[in-house]
């Protein structure tokens, strides 16, 4: 099992996909930065009432101060959608492939493989998550008035939080991934999620039903909400997380050893 980790750990490392995602996501992080900053200066413009020069301007309705609050507004977001997109089709291949054939008959192979990718998730979360900080931090030093370092407890509590958000999502694509053996599913799903888009039709569904109160219970809810530091809520989200993780990952051990490869 711990060799099974090891090599699907070293498959992602060596994975020219991986690092492509992982630029294309910084890109995607910066030109979301530049294109926020110059809607604030627009707005400025506005507000002091000073013309502007003919174009395309964006306006916006808060202004990002903060080291988490910039983290949590683009690099959580784009980094599970972005690098969602590869984990699905990582996962994906060992079933295209038919290499889980292989590993699938090795005593005790079929629990390893479900395991082997919750690692993976956790590494891939953990790069992002690391370089949504750093570059967070890079942009916010250079280009913001006064930009705030959050302190080390909030930045802590943040960190863990979205990193346990990110691999509860991941472990749905394990998930669906176990039981479709297909990419395709599992990345509509993950831009759903992700871009906050299926929130509102969840809402529309459960107020139907007059239990709205189960919106919160939902992965979408924490990824259409910018996450606060408050106490309840931290809470709801680490226990939310965690239930997340174990119900989809032991779901996918269930299917898979139940599953004639």
């Amino acid at each position: 099992m711990l060799n099974m980790i090891k090599a699907e750990t070293k498959r992602l490392i060596k994975s020219k996909g991986f690092w492509i995602s992982v630029l294309i996501y910084i890109l995607v992080f910066i030109t979301c930065f530049y294109m926020q900053l110059s809607a604030e200066q627009s707005t400025s413009f506005v507000d002091e009432g000073i013309s502007k020069e003919p174009g395309f301007y964006i306006s916006v309705d808060a202004s990002i101060k903060s080291l988490n609050q910039l983290v949590q507004t683009f690099g959580f977001g784009f980094g599970s959608l972005v690098l969602g997109i590869y984990f699905t089709s990582f996962v994906c291949s060992e079933y295209t492939s038919g290499y889980i054939k292989n590993t699938a008959v090795l005593e005790g192979g079929r629990k390893a493989v479900i395991l082997s990718k919750i690692m993976v998730a956790l590494v891939i979360s953990f790069i992002i998550l690391a370089l949504n900080y750093l570059i967070g931090w890079i942009l916010g030093i250079c280009f913001i008035d006064n930009f705030m370092i959050n302190p080390v407890q909030e930045i802590f509590i943040d960190f863990s939080m979205m990193l346990l958000l990110m691999c509860a999502l991941f472990s749905l694509i394990i998930f669906l991934s176990t039981i479709f053996h297909n990419k395709t599913f599992g990345i509509v799903l993950l831009f759903l999620i992700a871009s906050g888009m299926l929130q509102p039709f969840l809402d529309s569904i459960f107020n139907l039903l007059h239990i709205s109160f189960a919106s919160e219970y939902t992965l979408s809810y924490f990824f259409s909400t910018i996450l606060p530091v408050s106490g309840p809520v931290v809470s709801h989200a680490f226990m939310m997380s965690i239930a997340f993780i174990l119900v989809y990952n032991i779901g996918s051990a269930i299917v898979l050893q139940k599953t004639d490869i």
